[in-house]
């Protein structure tokens, strides 16, 4: 049979301390970084949705523009189109405006 001494038994309860001591450490410092990069994750994929909430728009714009003409390319008056479609379309032209006054204020302010 196996004999120890105390002085192996030590030994072994040392090394197995500082194993998990060295364990806690690097979870402990890894935390903050698997944060961050979830963090990022959710960033990009926010940004992706942005992206395409915004590809969205544009294409409903362009299907109510090409509402608003008729097979000749002339526009249709606003009394002949419907109250739905003027509606929108002036919702999207207002968004469309605000944006641009939007992008107007952020470059004059990086100048």
């Amino acid at each position: 049979m196996f004999r120890f001494t105390i002085r192996e038994l030590v030994l072994l309860t040392l090394v197995v301390a500082m194993g998990v001591g060295w364990w806690i450490d690097r979870r402990r410092l890894a935390a903050p970084l698997t944060k961050l990069a979830e963090y990022q994750v959710a960033e990009k994929r926010e940004l992706k949705r942005q992206q395409a909430e915004k590809k969205l728009k544009d294409l409903e714009m362009q299907i109510l523009a090409a509402k608003a003409v008729n097979e000749y390319g002339v526009p249709i008056p606003r009394s002949q189109r419907t109250p739905e479609e003027n509606k929108e379309l002036d919702r999207l032209r207002r968004e469309r405006f605000r944006a641009a006054e939007e992008r107007e204020a952020l470059q004059q302010q990086g100048k």
